[in-house]
């Protein structure tokens, strides 16, 4: 049988579901990957986004989501329930959904153009007599990053910053001034690690500290050679109500039933791994 979208051909949904209170809520995430300069500039980026839907609906709910940006979705991959057709026509996602958690969609932008809600500086100096390395990092967030300045600014969450070091690199002692923040030398990954619960333009955010190297009885800490070495901050973080791309649901609306149901749209950012280039 062919996919009518409500109908008893619809494999992906059991029959005879029923709730107490009916409800469709909907998760719009996008992630950041990329690369950004010593000097602040994005030198690639990708864009990833899904839509995740949760789904409690009785009967067998026709559903009708109106998008503002239809485009970003034009290479995305569909759940099986989207009646693609009237996607190419109308620029409307058309859907029986299946019961309880699913994708509705996945799509990637490559070379997108991104707006990160936080400034990057970060240098790392090694000491001309090779007892050591100074490190400083500062994190600043940005303005109206979305490109709209009457929108609500978001709140930049989860902030995790590392720095992998070198193989000759033993210690740090380091220091941070984000409240309710952390900063730590990862031994076994030999890596600096700075945790943030939320960065606010209320306070600075500041990480800095001293390098030390591992003492070995064939290669002394002169021996290290950091003519070559190249170090990069890579970070991850997270923004509530806001998409990058700036992908926006304009509505829902779901026929076919005899009942309201609760509905809603929520957005997420997610930065995972951006690598930062960091100044010598």
């Amino acid at each position: 049988a062919g996919i009518s979208g409500c109908g008893s051909d619809v494999w992906w949904r059991k029959g005879g579901l029923s709730y107490a209170a009916n409800e469709c809520w909907m998760d719009v995430i996008e992630t950041i990957v990329g690369a950004i300069d010593g000097n602040g500039r994005v030198v690639h980026s990708c864009v990833n986004g899904e839509i995740s839907v949760n789904s409690k609906l009785g009967g067998i709910p026709d559903c009708a989501l109106s998008l503002r940006t239809p485009a970003l979705l034009e290479d995305a991959s569909f759940h099986p329930c989207v009646r693609i057709p009237k996607f190419h026509r109308d620029g409307l996602l058309s859907f029986c959904p299946p019961d309880g958690d699913f994708k509705l969609a996945e799509y990637s932008l490559p070379e997108a153009q991104v707006a990160l809600p936080f400034e990057i500086k970060a240098v790392l100096v090694f000491k001309a007599d090779g007892t050591g390395a100074q490190l400083s990092v500062s994190a600043t967030t940005r303005q109206h990053y979305g490109g709209n300045p009457n929108a609500p600014q978001h709140v930049v969450e989860n902030f995790r910053l590392a720095v992998p070091l070198p193989s000759f690199v033993g210690g740090a002692t380091l220091s941070q001034t984000s409240p309710g923040g952390a900063v730590r030398f990862a031994k076994a990954q030999r890596a600096v690690i700075w945790t943030v619960p939320k960065l606010t333009d209320e306070h600075k955010h500041n990480m800095e500290g001293t390098i030390s190297y591992e003492v070995e009885k064939e290669r002394g800490p002169d021996g290290a050679d950091t003519r070559n070495v190249k170090c990069v901050a890579l970070v991850d973080f997270s923004v509530k109500g806001w998409a990058v791309s700036g992908f926006k649901v304009d509505s829902l609306e779901i026929r076919g039933v005899n009942y309201k149901p609760y509905k809603g749209c929520r957005y997420t950012t997610l930065g995972s791994g951006l690598e930062f280039r960091i100044d010598h």
